[in-house]
């Protein structure tokens, strides 16, 4: 009987140590626990990738297909120089303009100075006053390869340094061909300078050069090669010298105007240099047309009038001028019949 009741107790007291751990497990069940209170607890973030170590190779050249760019007033460096989004600076344009494109102002605007290396035109149309302005130095630069073309068509160029620090509105140093077309140049030391490198041509048409104060244009080739200029339709005004023409350099003043000089309007300065003036006014200089130092000058059709001298040195005629009402007119040196 004492052994039955021990049984029992052991029967009894593993039920009930069963009964416990079933209950104990009942309790942390998530299906039976009760509800909690509060926000639900937050997922922490995925890990996120290493970024990798920025790219060190060298910068990707610039697109240089586009064939025509554009620049304004109210433009942006930072756009890529079309239409719809213009640059703001004739450099920045030309870096983005294909060999043989152009870059167009879109609007009257004072534009800063720019240098041009290769065959590209700088353009303003008809109506808009794209004024490139120097503080010192040069308006524009030129500086191409010997098959380069440059076009500078419709601009205004303004120099605000002062007199005597050397500026131009156009420098131009090397280059096949220049064209220079409806453009004002104003206020500079020189307004176009040019003394290239090597055997290059010049043409200048419906300009105009004022204020200038040594020279309008001077010219003046190279040991290397010869420069040809050509010069229709432009008046040049106030100034020391108007148009001059200095070693190895030839050039030739068509229906032109030249006026107001305190040296000489026109001038062949060395014995290389040779300029032929044809249906042309030369007035209210010093000298008219004036030939130094065995330089040549060749008069045809051409009116000198007014001036203190009308002609000195070596200046030829073809026996058609009018010389007159000058001061002094002086003498041409000899006459080359008409043919």
């Amino acid at each position: 009987m004492a052994g039955h009741w021990r049984t029992s107790i052991v029967v009894v007291a593993v039920l009930a140590v069963l009964a416990a751990g079933v209950a104990a497990a009942t309790a942390v069940s998530p299906s039976s626990a009760p509800p909690q209170s509060g926000p639900p607890p937050k997922v922490p973030p995925a890990p996120q990738p290493v970024p990798s170590a920025p790219h060190r190779g060298p910068t990707p050249p610039l697109d240089l297909s586009t064939q025509r760019t554009f620049v304004s007033g109210v433009g942006s460096d930072a756009n890529p120089c079309t239409r719809a989004r213009p640059c703001r600076t004739f450099q920045r344009a030309f870096s983005r303009t294909a060999t043989g494109g152009e870059v167009v102002a879109l609007d009257s605007s004072d534009y800063d100075p720019v240098t041009v290396d290769r065959s590209v035109s700088l353009v303003a149309p008809p109506g808009v006053e794209a004024n490139i302005v120097a503080s010192s130095g040069r308006a524009i630069t030129v500086d191409g390869g010997p098959d380069d073309i440059v076009t500078i068509r419709g601009l205004t160029l303004t120099s605000l340094a002062a007199p005597g620090n050397g500026s131009s509105g156009i420098g131009y140093g090397s280059g096949g061909t220049l064209f220079v077309q409806d453009t004002t140049v104003t206020g500079f030391d020189i307004g176009l300078d040019a003394v290239p490198i090597a055997s290059a041509s010049i043409s200048v048409d419906d300009s105009l050069f004022s204020h200038d104060l040594t020279a309008a244009l001077l010219f003046e080739g190279d040991t290397k090669g010869h420069l040809h200029t050509t010069i229709d339709h432009t008046r040049f005004e106030d100034g020391a010298n108007g148009v001059g023409v200095s070693q190895l350099s030839t050039a030739v003043l068509r229906d032109s105007v030249v006026t107001g000089f305190t040296n000489a309007g026109v001038a062949a300065f060395v014995g290389t240099s040779v300029i032929d003036v044809e249906n042309s006014l030369v007035t209210h200089s010093v000298f008219g047309v004036a030939a130094e130092d065995r330089g040549t000058a060749r008069v045809s059709q051409t009116t000198i009038k007014e001036n203190s001298v009308g002609v000195f040195g070596n200046v030829l005629s073809f026996g058609n001028n009018r010389l007159s009402q000058n001061a002094s007119d002086g003498s041409f040196s000899g006459t080359i019949p008409l043919q």
